[in-house]
């Protein structure tokens, strides 16, 4: 299976309650560390690519020779390549392994007694608005109108509050979108992009309003232990799976694993 994105997950936590842990503490170290993982898996990328791209010079080379075997050196670049790709693998799992140490500090405050754990409801609630902007997007929508003249912002936002506690999700989306055409740029957010986002911040605010140490951190369909488990045997197959020897005076594919492996476990990841 090929993942080719993964949508965030949406968090919302009262400040108070951050305050009273290490939680901030813990999150700013947590991104410095995935900063520096992303750094240096896009540094490793480019080394693999380079390192692949050589590869396929020298085959293009040989194809030029009909029936002259590669060089030890078009030899040696498949073995490069592999190790380029056992970093650049080796680098992915740091990468996300970061990123679900982070989700696991956010899910650290639920453990405080006072905090409220809204997860579920949001989730459920974004997968009902994201159903709702399907049926908007398709035309399925009927035309929904109220005078906005005789409303102001506050109100705006509690009319939206309320659709979204009565399950009345299409009407929300179409209210938000004519409410951010009476203020951009603010609570009801820039593009139809933000309608999500924009809608789950309302009806957390509003659950915040009536009971205090609200904490929302919504899940996705995308299993995270399965994908780690899956970069995982990508990582320890390439770092056995070396390419065997072409050249009849190279190194023996045995010996060249150990080689390589050898060199890799040295080398800084």
């Amino acid at each position: 299976m090929v993942y080719l994105q993964m949508e965030c997950p949406f968090i919302y936590v009262e400040s108070d309650t951050l305050l009273g842990s290490r939680v901030v503490e813990k999150h700013r170290f947590c991104v410095l560390e995935i900063q520096e993982c992303f750094e240096t898996y896009y540094m490793r990328k480019d080394q693999a690519e380079q390192s692949l791209e050589s590869l396929k010079s020298n085959i293009k080379q040989q194809s030029l020779f009909d029936g002259v075997t590669m060089s030890t050196s078009g030899d040696e670049q498949k073995v490069d390549l592999c190790r380029k790709l056992y970093k650049l693998i080796f680098q992915l799992v740091q990468f996300f392994e970061s990123y679900l140490k982070l989700l696991e500090v956010f899910r650290s405050v639920t453990r405080t007694p006072q905090v409220v754990d809204m997860s579920l409801q949001a989730t459920s609630l974004q997968v009902e608005m994201s159903t709702a902007l399907q049926e908007l997007e398709n035309g399925q929508a009927s035309p929904f109108n109220v005078d906005f003249k005789a409303v102001n912002k506050q109100e705006a936002i509690t009319s939206l509050a309320e659709y979204l506690q009565t399950q009345q999700y299409l009407k929300a989306v179409q209210l938000l979108r004519s409410f951010r055409s009476l203020w951009p740029n603010d609570v009801f957010g820039m593009t139809s992009e933000d309608d999500v986002v924009a809608l789950l911040n309302i009806y957390c605010s509003s659950l915040s309003d009536k009971k205090t140490g609200i904490f929302v951190l919504t899940r996705t369909d995308l299993d995270l232990n399965h994908l780690h488990s899956h970069l995982m045997n990508i990582h320890l197959k390439l770092s056995t799976a070396w390419p065997p020897s072409l050249s009849s005076t190279a190194t023996t594919p045995t010996r060249l694993t150990e080689v390589v492996i050898k060199q890799s476990d040295s080398s800084t990841l």
